[in-house]
Protein backbone atom coordinates (compact mmCIF):
# COMPACT_ATOMS: atom_id res chain seq x y z
CA UNK A 1 0.00 0.00 0.00
CA UNK A 2 1.27 3.47 -0.91
CA UNK A 3 0.97 6.16 1.75
CA UNK A 4 1.07 9.65 0.21
CA UNK A 5 2.40 11.61 3.12
CA UNK A 6 3.61 14.47 0.87
CA UNK A 7 0.05 15.46 -0.07
CA UNK A 8 -1.65 15.14 3.30
CA UNK A 9 -2.07 18.90 3.81
CA UNK A 10 -3.50 19.39 0.34
CA UNK A 11 -5.92 16.50 0.70
CA UNK A 12 -6.96 17.64 4.16
CA UNK A 13 -7.79 21.09 2.90
CA UNK A 14 -9.66 20.03 -0.20
CA UNK A 15 -11.67 17.27 1.48
CA UNK A 16 -12.37 19.30 4.64
CA UNK A 17 -11.74 16.35 6.92
CA UNK A 18 -12.70 16.12 10.56
CA UNK A 19 -11.56 13.50 13.00
CA UNK A 20 -14.16 10.73 12.57
CA UNK A 21 -16.07 8.88 15.25
CA UNK A 22 -17.33 5.34 14.72
CA UNK A 23 -20.36 3.67 16.27
CA UNK A 24 -21.03 -0.04 16.48
CA UNK A 25 -24.44 0.61 14.92
CA UNK A 26 -22.69 2.20 11.94
CA UNK A 27 -20.76 -0.98 11.12
CA UNK A 28 -23.46 -3.51 11.97
CA UNK A 29 -24.81 -5.13 8.83
CA UNK A 30 -28.57 -4.95 8.36
CA UNK A 31 -30.60 -8.01 7.39
CA UNK A 32 -31.07 -7.92 3.62
CA UNK A 33 -27.89 -5.92 2.92
CA UNK A 34 -25.57 -7.29 0.26
CA UNK A 35 -21.98 -6.43 -0.67
CA UNK A 36 -19.62 -7.55 -3.42
CA UNK A 37 -16.16 -8.22 -1.97
CA UNK A 38 -12.87 -8.93 -3.71
CA UNK A 39 -9.71 -10.73 -2.74
CA UNK A 40 -6.48 -8.87 -3.45
CA UNK A 41 -2.76 -9.24 -2.80
CA UNK A 42 -1.81 -8.56 0.81
CA UNK A 43 -0.05 -5.26 1.51
CA UNK A 44 1.67 -4.42 4.81
CA UNK A 45 -0.31 -1.69 6.57
CA UNK A 46 1.50 1.61 7.05
CA UNK A 47 1.81 3.21 10.51
CA UNK A 48 -1.26 4.85 12.01
CA UNK A 49 -1.75 8.53 12.73
CA UNK A 50 -4.00 11.49 12.03
CA UNK A 51 -5.14 13.02 8.75
CA UNK A 52 -3.42 10.39 6.58
CA UNK A 53 -3.95 9.26 3.02
CA UNK A 54 -4.08 5.50 2.34
CA UNK A 55 -3.73 4.76 -1.36
CA UNK A 56 -5.37 1.50 -2.51
CA UNK A 57 -5.99 2.76 -6.05
CA UNK A 58 -3.93 -0.05 -7.56
CA UNK A 59 -5.91 -2.94 -6.09
CA UNK A 60 -6.74 -5.74 -8.52
CA UNK A 61 -9.36 -8.41 -7.84
CA UNK A 62 -8.12 -11.98 -7.79
CA UNK A 63 -11.53 -13.40 -6.87
CA UNK A 64 -14.90 -12.01 -5.79
CA UNK A 65 -18.01 -13.06 -3.92
CA UNK A 66 -21.22 -11.71 -2.41
CA UNK A 67 -21.46 -10.99 1.31
CA UNK A 68 -25.10 -11.22 2.44
CA UNK A 69 -26.58 -10.27 5.80
CA UNK A 70 -29.40 -12.59 6.82
CA UNK A 71 -31.70 -13.32 9.72
CA UNK A 72 -29.77 -15.76 11.96
CA UNK A 73 -33.00 -17.55 12.91
CA UNK A 74 -33.46 -18.51 9.26
CA UNK A 75 -30.03 -20.09 8.91
CA UNK A 76 -29.51 -23.82 9.32
CA UNK A 77 -27.56 -23.36 12.56
CA UNK A 78 -29.41 -20.37 14.02
CA UNK A 79 -30.69 -22.32 17.05
CA UNK A 80 -27.09 -22.55 18.32
CA UNK A 81 -26.65 -18.76 18.25
CA UNK A 82 -29.72 -17.55 20.11
CA UNK A 83 -28.15 -14.21 21.11
CA UNK A 84 -27.30 -13.23 17.53
CA UNK A 85 -29.44 -10.62 15.78
CA UNK A 86 -27.78 -10.72 12.33
CA UNK A 87 -25.51 -13.12 10.44
CA UNK A 88 -23.07 -12.51 7.59
CA UNK A 89 -22.82 -15.22 4.95
CA UNK A 90 -20.31 -15.72 2.16
CA UNK A 91 -19.34 -18.90 0.32
CA UNK A 92 -20.76 -21.17 3.01
CA UNK A 93 -19.20 -19.46 6.02
CA UNK A 94 -21.64 -17.76 8.39
CA UNK A 95 -20.66 -15.46 11.26
CA UNK A 96 -23.17 -14.47 13.94
CA UNK A 97 -23.33 -11.02 15.54
CA UNK A 98 -25.40 -8.86 17.85
CA UNK A 99 -25.46 -5.14 18.60
CA UNK A 100 -27.68 -3.85 21.39
CA UNK A 101 -26.22 -0.34 21.58
CA UNK A 102 -24.82 -1.03 25.05
CA UNK A 103 -22.32 -3.85 24.59
CA UNK A 104 -21.31 -2.76 21.09
CA UNK A 105 -20.84 -5.13 18.15
CA UNK A 106 -20.31 -8.67 19.46
CA UNK A 107 -19.42 -11.86 17.62
CA UNK A 108 -21.11 -15.05 18.86
CA UNK A 109 -19.26 -17.60 16.72
CA UNK A 110 -19.35 -19.03 13.23
CA UNK A 111 -20.52 -21.96 11.13
CA UNK A 112 -19.20 -23.65 8.00
CA UNK A 113 -22.06 -25.05 5.96
CA UNK A 114 -20.11 -27.36 3.61
CA UNK A 115 -18.39 -29.03 6.57
CA UNK A 116 -21.53 -28.96 8.75
CA UNK A 117 -19.37 -27.43 11.48
CA UNK A 118 -20.34 -24.85 14.10
CA UNK A 119 -18.32 -23.03 16.76
CA UNK A 120 -20.58 -20.99 19.08
CA UNK A 121 -18.93 -18.78 21.69
CA UNK A 122 -20.27 -19.23 25.22
CA UNK A 123 -18.53 -15.93 25.94
CA UNK A 124 -19.03 -13.49 23.06
CA UNK A 125 -16.22 -11.32 21.67
CA UNK A 126 -16.65 -7.54 21.58
CA UNK A 127 -15.47 -6.56 18.12
CA UNK A 128 -16.14 -2.83 18.57
CA UNK A 129 -17.48 -0.83 21.56
CA UNK A 130 -20.65 1.26 21.15
CA UNK A 131 -18.60 4.35 20.20
CA UNK A 132 -14.99 4.57 19.01
CA UNK A 133 -12.82 7.67 18.51
CA UNK A 134 -9.25 7.95 17.28
CA UNK A 135 -6.79 6.30 19.73
CA UNK A 136 -9.54 4.60 21.74
CA UNK A 137 -8.56 1.11 22.94
CA UNK A 138 -10.51 -1.89 24.21
CA UNK A 139 -9.92 -5.52 25.23
CA UNK A 140 -12.06 -8.60 25.71
CA UNK A 141 -11.94 -12.36 26.34
CA UNK A 142 -14.00 -14.92 24.47
CA UNK A 143 -14.34 -18.65 23.94
CA UNK A 144 -16.54 -21.68 23.49
CA UNK A 145 -16.73 -25.41 22.95
CA UNK A 146 -17.96 -27.59 20.11
CA UNK A 147 -18.09 -31.21 19.01
CA UNK A 148 -17.15 -32.30 15.50
CA UNK A 149 -16.92 -35.86 14.16
CA UNK A 150 -16.90 -37.27 17.69
CA UNK A 151 -14.14 -35.00 19.02
CA UNK A 152 -14.58 -32.07 21.42
CA UNK A 153 -12.82 -28.80 20.65
CA UNK A 154 -12.40 -25.85 22.99
CA UNK A 155 -11.36 -22.33 22.09
CA UNK A 156 -10.27 -19.69 24.58
CA UNK A 157 -8.74 -16.40 23.63
CA UNK A 158 -8.49 -12.65 24.00
CA UNK A 159 -8.53 -9.66 21.71
CA UNK A 160 -7.40 -6.05 21.80
CA UNK A 161 -8.50 -3.20 19.59
CA UNK A 162 -7.36 0.33 18.84
CA UNK A 163 -8.55 3.02 16.46
CA UNK A 164 -5.00 3.71 15.33
CA UNK A 165 -5.52 6.12 12.44
CA UNK A 166 -7.87 8.27 10.41
CA UNK A 167 -7.80 10.01 7.07
CA UNK A 168 -8.65 9.45 3.40
CA UNK A 169 -8.78 6.13 1.57
CA UNK A 170 -8.27 6.13 -2.21
CA UNK A 171 -9.95 3.14 -3.87
CA UNK A 172 -9.75 2.14 -7.55
CA UNK A 173 -13.12 3.86 -8.08
CA UNK A 174 -12.82 7.00 -5.90
CA UNK A 175 -11.80 8.57 -2.59
CA UNK A 176 -13.44 8.40 0.85
CA UNK A 177 -12.78 11.02 3.53
CA UNK A 178 -13.10 10.70 7.31
CA UNK A 179 -12.13 7.02 7.35
CA UNK A 180 -11.30 5.50 10.73
CA UNK A 181 -8.89 2.56 10.80
CA UNK A 182 -9.45 -0.15 13.40
CA UNK A 183 -6.63 -2.53 14.37
CA UNK A 184 -7.66 -5.80 16.03
CA UNK A 185 -5.27 -8.39 17.46
CA UNK A 186 -6.96 -11.71 18.28
CA UNK A 187 -5.01 -14.42 20.10
CA UNK A 188 -6.60 -17.79 20.79
CA UNK A 189 -5.92 -21.46 21.51
CA UNK A 190 -7.85 -24.34 19.95
CA UNK A 191 -7.50 -27.53 22.00
CA UNK A 192 -8.70 -31.10 21.71
CA UNK A 193 -7.56 -34.35 23.28
CA UNK A 194 -3.84 -34.79 22.63
CA UNK A 195 -3.32 -31.64 20.56
CA UNK A 196 -3.64 -27.89 20.63
CA UNK A 197 -2.64 -24.92 18.52
CA UNK A 198 -2.07 -21.26 19.19
CA UNK A 199 -3.13 -18.60 16.70
CA UNK A 200 -2.64 -14.86 16.38
CA UNK A 201 -4.67 -12.85 13.86
CA UNK A 202 -4.01 -9.16 13.19
CA UNK A 203 -6.66 -7.20 11.29
CA UNK A 204 -6.67 -3.66 9.92
CA UNK A 205 -10.13 -2.43 8.87
CA UNK A 206 -10.78 0.87 7.10
CA UNK A 207 -14.28 2.13 7.92
CA UNK A 208 -15.90 4.92 5.90
CA UNK A 209 -18.99 6.83 7.11
CA UNK A 210 -22.28 5.34 5.95
CA UNK A 211 -20.84 1.99 4.81
CA UNK A 212 -21.24 -0.92 7.23
CA UNK A 213 -18.51 -3.06 5.65
CA UNK A 214 -14.88 -1.85 5.75
CA UNK A 215 -13.59 -0.53 2.43
CA UNK A 216 -10.47 -2.65 2.94
CA UNK A 217 -9.67 -5.33 5.51
CA UNK A 218 -6.27 -6.99 5.87
CA UNK A 219 -5.44 -10.11 7.88
CA UNK A 220 -2.06 -11.48 8.95
CA UNK A 221 -2.25 -14.86 10.72
CA UNK A 222 0.38 -16.90 12.57
CA UNK A 223 -0.25 -20.50 13.66
CA UNK A 224 1.81 -22.48 16.17
CA UNK A 225 0.92 -26.14 16.58
CA UNK A 226 1.39 -27.84 19.96
CA UNK A 227 3.04 -24.63 21.21
CA UNK A 228 6.07 -25.44 19.08
CA UNK A 229 7.68 -23.72 16.11
CA UNK A 230 5.63 -21.61 13.74
CA UNK A 231 3.85 -23.97 11.35
CA UNK A 232 1.92 -21.53 9.20
CA UNK A 233 1.88 -17.87 8.30
CA UNK A 234 -0.97 -16.57 6.16
CA UNK A 235 -2.26 -13.22 4.95
CA UNK A 236 -5.17 -11.81 2.99
CA UNK A 237 -6.66 -8.54 1.78
CA UNK A 238 -10.38 -8.06 1.15
CA UNK A 239 -11.87 -4.95 -0.48
CA UNK A 240 -15.28 -3.72 -1.57
CA UNK A 241 -16.31 -3.25 -5.17
CA UNK A 242 -17.65 0.10 -6.34
CA UNK A 243 -21.09 -1.49 -6.57
CA UNK A 244 -21.13 -1.84 -2.79
CA UNK A 245 -21.24 1.88 -2.11
CA UNK A 246 -24.43 1.97 -4.15
CA UNK A 247 -25.87 -0.90 -2.10
CA UNK A 248 -24.99 0.69 1.21
CA UNK A 249 -26.24 4.17 0.32
CA UNK A 250 -28.51 3.83 -2.71
CA UNK A 251 -29.39 6.98 -4.60
CA UNK A 252 -32.62 5.54 -5.96
CA UNK A 253 -35.02 2.79 -5.02
CA UNK A 254 -36.39 0.77 -7.90
CA UNK A 255 -39.59 -1.24 -7.85
CA UNK A 256 -40.35 -4.52 -9.56
CA UNK A 257 -42.97 -7.22 -9.53
CA UNK A 258 -42.91 -10.97 -8.98
CA UNK A 259 -45.75 -13.27 -9.98
CA UNK A 260 -46.99 -15.59 -8.90
CA UNK A 261 -45.89 -15.27 -5.28
CA UNK A 262 -45.96 -17.90 -3.74
CA UNK A 263 -44.51 -19.62 -6.78
CA UNK A 264 -43.98 -23.18 -7.94
CA UNK A 265 -41.92 -24.20 -10.96
CA UNK A 266 -41.16 -20.69 -12.19
CA UNK A 267 -41.59 -17.02 -11.30
CA UNK A 268 -42.00 -14.07 -13.67
CA UNK A 269 -40.03 -10.88 -12.99
CA UNK A 270 -40.87 -7.48 -14.43
CA UNK A 271 -38.39 -4.75 -13.52
CA UNK A 272 -37.92 -1.74 -15.76
CA UNK A 273 -34.29 -0.69 -16.42
CA UNK A 274 -32.92 -3.77 -14.61
CA UNK A 275 -30.35 -6.05 -16.22
CA UNK A 276 -29.99 -9.02 -13.86
CA UNK A 277 -31.95 -10.93 -11.23
CA UNK A 278 -30.58 -13.20 -8.49
CA UNK A 279 -32.40 -15.79 -6.37
CA UNK A 280 -30.73 -15.95 -2.93
CA UNK A 281 -31.63 -18.29 -0.08
CA UNK A 282 -31.74 -17.28 3.59
CA UNK A 283 -28.18 -18.53 4.09
CA UNK A 284 -26.98 -16.01 1.52
CA UNK A 285 -26.31 -18.55 -1.23
CA UNK A 286 -27.02 -17.46 -4.80
CA UNK A 287 -29.26 -20.18 -6.26
CA UNK A 288 -30.07 -18.67 -9.66
CA UNK A 289 -28.81 -15.78 -11.81
CA UNK A 290 -30.99 -14.61 -14.71
CA UNK A 291 -30.37 -11.86 -17.27
CA UNK A 292 -33.34 -9.56 -17.85
CA UNK A 293 -34.28 -8.75 -21.43
CA UNK A 294 -36.14 -5.43 -21.64
CA UNK A 295 -36.54 -5.55 -17.87
CA UNK A 296 -38.39 -8.89 -17.77
CA UNK A 297 -37.69 -12.59 -17.59
CA UNK A 298 -38.64 -15.86 -15.90
CA UNK A 299 -36.59 -17.70 -13.29
CA UNK A 300 -36.81 -21.48 -13.43
CA UNK A 301 -37.51 -22.84 -9.94
CA UNK A 302 -37.19 -26.50 -10.86
CA UNK A 303 -35.20 -28.22 -8.10
CA UNK A 304 -35.39 -25.25 -5.72
CA UNK A 305 -36.37 -26.45 -2.24
CA UNK A 306 -39.57 -24.96 -0.82
CA UNK A 307 -38.95 -21.99 1.45
CA UNK A 308 -38.44 -18.23 1.58
CA UNK A 309 -35.93 -16.62 -0.78
CA UNK A 310 -34.81 -13.13 -1.75
CA UNK A 311 -35.07 -12.01 -5.35
CA UNK A 312 -32.58 -9.21 -6.00
CA UNK A 313 -32.63 -7.17 -9.20
CA UNK A 314 -29.63 -5.11 -10.33
CA UNK A 315 -29.56 -2.08 -12.62
CA UNK A 316 -26.72 -0.94 -14.89
CA UNK A 317 -25.30 1.30 -12.14
CA UNK A 318 -25.11 -1.65 -9.75
CA UNK A 319 -27.99 -0.56 -7.48
CA UNK A 320 -29.84 -3.50 -5.99
CA UNK A 321 -33.47 -3.91 -4.92
CA UNK A 322 -34.91 -6.90 -3.09
CA UNK A 323 -38.30 -8.61 -2.68
CA UNK A 324 -39.04 -11.80 -0.77
CA UNK A 325 -40.38 -14.82 -2.66
CA UNK A 326 -42.05 -17.91 -1.23
CA UNK A 327 -41.32 -21.08 -3.20
CA UNK A 328 -43.81 -23.91 -2.72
Amino acid sequence: MKQCCTVVLFASATLAQAQPSLTSAGISGAIGASFEVNQGIYEDPSPGGADLIWDFSGLVSGASGIMNYVDPDLTEFGAQFISATVASSIQGEIRYFSNDGISGLQEHGYANEPANFTYPWSTAMQVVPPTVDHLDTWTDNYGGQTTFQGSTFERFGDMSGIADGWGTVIMPYGSFANVLRIKLIIHYTDATIGAQGEFTETYYRYHAPGITEPLVSTLFKIENLDLGATAFVGSSLIWLSEITTGIATPATTASFSLFPNPAHGAVRIEAADMVRAELIDMQGRVMRVQSLSNGASTIDLEGVVAGTYAVVVVDRAGNRTKHLLVVE
